[in-house]
């Protein structure tokens, strides 16, 4: 397959044009979807773009905990109600994009067959190469068994509680030990010696010959050494003894009744220890070690998604694990149910370029329309100096990277500067290079400890075969891993068999160079080895290592950086390091401050050029807070002053709230500011427009930033962490917010109130802004749910709730009447109303409309940066899309200003500046308002006090 016109309009879905993100779940089913397609077609949508619904965890909310493949979520619907969900959106002209999970699987309790089948039968189980497993762990009470961090407590204190409970399933006539909600099958062979114990204590039992035969066949059904072939015939064999087992219950029903009074022998007596020997010595026995799930940090020998126990990896690069898991999704596609792919966590991948070539492969042997590649979406988290790699057949990324790059547009870095001063001067927070590297080390020696002890293992084998690197010992192979995983300055690398790529070696050598440059402890000798695995220079001919073994290595490694980085960078250094939290989100990095205009025109072209069709985000599920937050925080940037004095004065004010903790106030400075700032961002918008908290709705804010505190504080992991909750500093913290918001009239509360009153419409300009360019840009716009609102949600689970698409209906229909009469009168009631956020709704479905009467202008047209010259002209982004005669020109205030008391309290003071271009002969229209504009002199300029007198943003479409 040629890679060159994979990422040209190839990529593009035809019916394409822009996208809404919906969560799947109990509460919002493929019914549910269905009922508000009209409201999504009135929008301007063209596709649904769905979470996983794919059978998941019970109750679970997002998906991503998948059981099976190739079975639909009961929770969300079944094959029928899928068939009417798509069959509707087929009538509307609309399609859907699902998320798809090919990384991991929801593991641990009792409903994912194929882990437990690997439960069962160890590294005999046909399922055990589809996870991804290392059976021959360096410690020796683990190695040759899986172990299953699940336990609530130290194994022993849970087995003498009489927790772990050993019982049979007549049905299938089988044994397992239940723990809770988890299950542990007994090795089929073990079934004697259970059944020898039921003979024992009734021994006048009826079948009583043919429990004996029974306990002798399983006897006989030892794996250890058998052939593949003996492996099959030894598990049919099981199966059919299960059978005749059940069969037996069946018939006898007194031997149900003797089998349970035998199991008693293994169950034991709560608080008697030894009543409990015969149950620990099957357990032992097994092909499985259960283990308190804090031991997982350090021993676990399976690959987990990040620190998550119960969703374990999957070899998704064999070829008989890819068949299983896409079945269900290439039948959907062979329907035509689907439009195209969103491919979660794509760097948990062994393979990712590989992964995507096959699915493009397998996509277009099954389709109608074998030469049309699939819309295929990655979910990838890039650094600011990384590209998309061109050969990957893909449209591209779901965006983090535009949404940071938009971000930043509303940031001027003098005035960020003077915040990161104060910021550092207030909280004594150290750089946040110190404070990324500080949660690197954390990460790898305290959350994902064992994955590298498994690396580190890998990597002193290979070590030993070689006379010249035999030396190097495991604990020193261990600490050189560890600092060049410190310095690594991607989330990973992608090399394969066919080397490192220039971006990959530049990214390997510069974590290799500075890992040894600050180690001059550890021999150089040793990172050269490290350095020549990672780049795969040691799989050379002659090098005297085993060129399968060096590559293989190479690539598990490249699936470890990616957790550390997320782990680190967005799960811990993003809550502990905040001068603005509008730059800590997904992709973002706070040090990254550049928010030139040609910058920002430089990365949207090459974008344009090169991934034409890849998605334009400003939120997502993933997103540590809303769009309109951020927006909101990125307003601070402008009134630096008055926010550095409110902190100082809500400091005093909030003093006595403070409780002592070992000698420690709580919080402390740098958890207030974290606090004061998602206060100010949050705050909602009725009560940032004249109007005051009722209790109710205080009450229910008060609980919503208690819960994300205690998050922000396990994430920080400073004082508390999801391994180690620290109960008596969370509950001060949650009490300091319990004060601040005790009622409405707290001096606090009024306080902040005066102060989000005179900040929210500087966010409102932001947020319209952002917005204008999301739909305006090269790419698809996506629409995370309900954010066509304003979204002042915080983190996961807060941004999940329920959308009352009742509400957005009403709100669409209304103002879509009105639109046709008087827009720019419109224009004028919406923004002197904002607070409902109709101005918001209202710029999104004229901006929707235009992109679907202008179709193919916006899949194809040019990207021209204009020239604004003039006063401030430099602070307002402007932009044409052009094909043939045809042109859309887009302006954007990005420095926010707001008319108090004025007409059009969000209009743009511009007099003098100009917008320059080549318009034609005709005039212009603004979308938006209706008003025309017609280029005045030779030189085609338009007066920008025009363009934006009534809004900050202007959308303009030629005649």
């Amino acid at each position: 397959m040629a890679t060159a016109p994979m990422n040209e309009a190839m990529l593009q879905n035809p019916r394409l044009r822009a996208t809404y993100r919906v969560q799947l779940n109990s509460s919002f089913t493929f019914d549910d979807a269905s009922a508000q397609l009209s409201y999504f077609d009135a929008l301007g949508v063209s596709h649904l773009y769905s979470s996983p619904f794919l059978k998941a965890r019970a109750g679970s909310t997002h998906g991503y905990d998948i059981t099976d493949h190739n079975s639909f979520n009961p929770e969300v619907g079944d094959e029928h109600s899928f068939a009417a969900l798509t069959d509707a959106l087929a009538g509307h002209g609309m399609g859907l994009i699902p998320d798809f999970v090919p990384n991991h699987m929801g593991i641990g309790k009792a409903d994912n067959n194929w882990w437990l089948d690997v439960l069962e039968w160890g590294q005999a189980s046909p399922y055990a190469p589809y996870f991804d497993i290392d059976w021959q762990q360096a410690t020796a009470p683990v190695r040759g068994k899986l172990l299953l961090p699940f336990l609530g407590d130290i194994y022993g204190t849970v087995l003498e509680a009489g927790e772990l409970q050993l019982r049979c399933d007549p049905s299938q006539g089988s044994f397992a030990v239940h723990y809770h909600e988890h299950l542990y099958p007994i090795g089929p062979r073990h079934y004697a010696g259970i059944l020898a114990t039921v003979i024992a204590v009734s021994p006048a039992l009826a079948p009583r010959e043919e429990l004996q035969a029974l306990a002798q066949q399983f006897r006989t059904l030892g794996i250890s050494g058998a052939s593949a072939a003996r492996q099959q015939q030894l598990r049919r064999q099981a199966t059919q003894l299960k059978a005749r087992l059940a069969a037996l219950l069946e018939q006898h029903p007194q031997l149900l009744q003797a089998i349970e009074h035998g199991l008693q022998q293994y169950n034991g007596v709560p608080g008697r220890g030894a009543s409990f020997i015969h149950l620990h010595r099957l357990l032992q026995r097994q092909t499985y070690r259960l283990a308190y799930w804090r031991v997982a940090a350090d021993e676990i020998n399976y690959r987990r998604f990040f620190d998550i126990n119960d969703l374990a990896g999957i070899c998704v690069e064999r070829e008989a694990v890819f068949e299983d898991v896409h079945r269900l999704m290439l039948k959907l596609l062979a329907a035509g149910r689907i439009d195209g792919l969103r491919i979660d966590h794509v760097d948990g991948l062994y393979d990712p370029a590989g992964y995507c070539r096959k699915l493009q492969r397998a996509a277009m042997a099954v389709s109608a329309n074998s030469a049309q590649p699939l819309y295929l979406l990655m979910e990838k988290i890039l650094a600011d100096h990384e590209r998309p790699r061109p050969d990957w057949p893909v449209a591209g990324t779901t965006g983090y990277e535009a949404l940071n790059h938009i971000n930043r547009l509303f940031l001027p870095p003098a005035t960020l500067a003077a915040l990161e001063r104060f910021y550092l001067r207030f909280s004594s927070q150290e750089s946040f290079d110190e404070v990324l590297t500080r949660a690197k080390r954390q990460v790898i020696e305290h959350v994902l400890a064992s994955e590298i002890q498994v690396l580190a293992n890998r990597f002193s084998r290979l070590a030993e075969t070689s006379w010249h690197t035999r030396d190097f010992t495991l604990a020193a192979i261990h600490s050189a891993l560890t600092e060049i995983v410190v310095y690594f300055p991607v989330y990973r690398t992608y090399t394969t068999a066919a080397g490192p790529d220039p971006a990959d070696r530049r990214d390997i050598d510069w974590a290799v160079g500075l890992a040894r440059r600050n180690n001059s402890l550890i021999n150089p000798a040793l990172f050269e080895f490290l350095r020549g695995i990672l780049s795969t220079d040691l799989a050379r001919p002659r090098s005297g290592f085993n060129r399968n073994e060096v590559l293989r290595i190479a690539m598990k490694f490249q699936q470890y950086t990616g957790p550390v980085m997320a782990k680190s960078l967005e799960d811990t250094a993003f809550y502990r390091y905040f001068p603005l939290l509008s730059l800590n989100e997904v992709g973002g990095d706070p040090r990254r401050v550049d928010s030139s205009m040609a910058g920002f025109h430089h990365f949207i072209a090459d974008r344009a050029e090169h991934w034409p069709h890849a998605m334009v985000t400003t939120g997502t599920h993933d997103s540590k807070r809303g769009e309109d937050v951020r927006a909101r925080l990125n307003a601070l940037a402008r009134v630096p002053r008055e926010w550095e004095l409110a902190v100082r004065r809500w400091t005093r004010l909030n003093r006595s709230k403070l409780r002592v903790l070992d000698e420690q106030q709580v919080p402390s400075r740098n958890e207030q500011y974290f606090l004061y700032q998602t206060l100010v961002g949050s705050w909602p918008a009725a009560w940032s427009d004249g109007g005051k908290p009722d209790d109710d709705g205080l009450a229910h804010y008060r609980e919503r930033i208690s819960s994300y505190m205690l998050k922000s504080l396990r994430e920080a992991k400073l004082n508390s962490s999801w391994l180690h909750p620290d109960e008596a500093y969370e509950s001060a913290v949650t009490g300091f917010v319990d004060q601040l918001l005790h009622t409405p009239d707290t001096p606090f509360a009024l306080e902040l109130g005066e102060f989000a009153q005179g900040l929210a419409p500087l966010g409102v300009v932001n947020s319209l802004g952002q917005t204008t360019l999301k739909f305006t840009l090269p790419g698809v716009p996506d629409i995370y749910q309900g954010t066509e609102l304003w979204d002042l949600h915080l983190v996961d689970p807060d941004n999940r709730g329920q959308v009352d698409y009742q509400l957005r209906t009403r709100l669409l229909r209304e103002i879509s009447a009105q639109a046709t009469h008087d827009p720019a009168g419109l224009v004028s009631e919406l923004s002197a109303t904002w607070s409902d956020a109709r101005i918001k709704l209202y710029i999104i479905w004229r901006l929707l409309d235009l992109r679907r009467r202008r179709a193919e202008l916006f899949k194809s047209a040019s990207y021209h940066p204009l020239e604004v010259t003039g006063a401030d002209g430099n602070t307002v982004c402007a932009f044409a899309r052009s094909q043939g005669g045809s042109q859309i020109v887009t302006v954007v205030a990005c420095a926010a200003t707001v008319t108090a008391g004025g007409r059009y309290p969000f209009g743009q003071d511009y007099a003098g500046a100009v917008l320059l271009g080549e318009y034609g002969s005709g005039g212009l229209r603004d979308v938006l308002t209706g008003i025309r504009f017609r280029p005045e002199g030779a030189a085609g300029s338009l007066p920008l006090a025009a363009l934006l007198a009534r809004l900050p943003v202007a959308v303009l479409e030629t005649d």
